[in-house]
C-alpha cells in the first residue's frame, strides 16, 4: 500500500467506489492503457490474453460488465502465474466528444495495491485521443493514447505509459459482427520498452462481447 494519500488518489478511489455501488475499464482499453469510455450498460465481454511474460501475466482470462450507463467492473484471472485482479471505472463526463473517467485497476491477490487512474478523452468521428495519469507504486505516470477506425471492422491503436518499467505499444483490432449484439474481436500488438534495449514484445487478445440486457 502507498505511504501517502494524494488528492488524485482520493478522487480516483471515490470514483471507483461509486462504480461498484448500486447507485453508480485495458478495462481492456487500447493495447495497454484503459480508455475513458466505459462498457455499455448490460454489455458483457470475455477475453483471452496471451502476452510476453516480461510484460505481464503470460496467460489471462478477463471479464468486463457495464453495470450502469456510467460504470463498469472488471475481473481478470491470470493463469501463468495464478492471480486474480479486480478493477472498476466510472464515467464522470460523457458529453461527446469529451469524456472524463476515474477508477482503479490491478488490485491483485498477489499483493498488488489498486492503481488509481484519472483520464480524459476527445472522440470525434473516426479518431480517439486520450490523456491521463495512473498512480502506481508511489509514482504518478502519464498515459497517452490514440486510435483511428479505418472501417467499422478495422482499427489501429497506439498508446504510451511513462516510466522506465513501462512501454509504448502499437496494434490493430479487427472486429467481426455476429448479430444480436454479439461481436468477436482480435487485437495483436507489439510493446516497446521505455528503457534498456527497447525490445519489441508480443501481445494478443481475443474478445467476445454480448449484450445481456439494456
Amino acid at each position: 500500500m502507498r505511504n501517502k494519500i494524494s488528492l488524485f488518489s482520493i478522487l480516483s478511489l471515490v470514483g471507483a467506489v461509486i462504480a461498484v455501488s448500486p447507485a453508480g475499464a485495458t478495462s481492456k482499453g487500447l493495447n495497454q492503457i484503459p480508455t475513458p469510455d466505459v462498457q455499455p450498460l448490460g454489455e458483457f465481454s470475455l477475453s483471452y490474453q496471451q502476452v510476453n511474460p516480461s510484460i505481464d501475466n503470460q496467460s489471462q482470462i478477463q471479464t468486463e460488465l457495464g453495470i450502469t450507463s456510467r460504470s463498469e467492473i472488471a475481473i481478470a484471472q491470470g493463469l501463468k502465474p495464478g492471480e486474480t485482479r479486480l478493477g472498476a471505472e466510472y464515467a464522470i463526463i460523457q458529453n461527446s466528444p469529451f469524456l472524463l473517467s476515474t477508477g482503479w485497476f490491478g488490485w491483485s491477490t498477489r499483493g498488488n495495491a489498486p492503481e488509481p487512474i484519472l483520464e480524459g478523452g476527445y472522440y470525434e468521428n473516426n479518431d480517439q485521443f486520450m490523456l491521463g495519469a495512473i498512480r502506481n507504486g508511489g509514482e504518478t505516470d502519464s498515459m497517452l493514447g490514440y486510435a483511428h477506425a479505418y472501417t467499422p471492422h478495422l482499427q489501429i491503436m497506439t498508446d504510451y505509459e511513462a516510466g522506465a518499467s513501462n512501454y509504448s505499444s502499437y496494434g490493430v483490432t479487427y472486429t467481426w459482427f455476429m448479430g444480436d449484439g454479439k461481436t468477436l474481436g482480435f487485437n495483436p500488438a507489439v510493446y516497446r520498452s521505455n528503457s534498456g534495449s527497447h525490445d519489441l514484445l508480443g501481445y494478443a487478445v481475443l474478445t467476445y462481447n454480448v449484450q445481456l440486457w439494456k
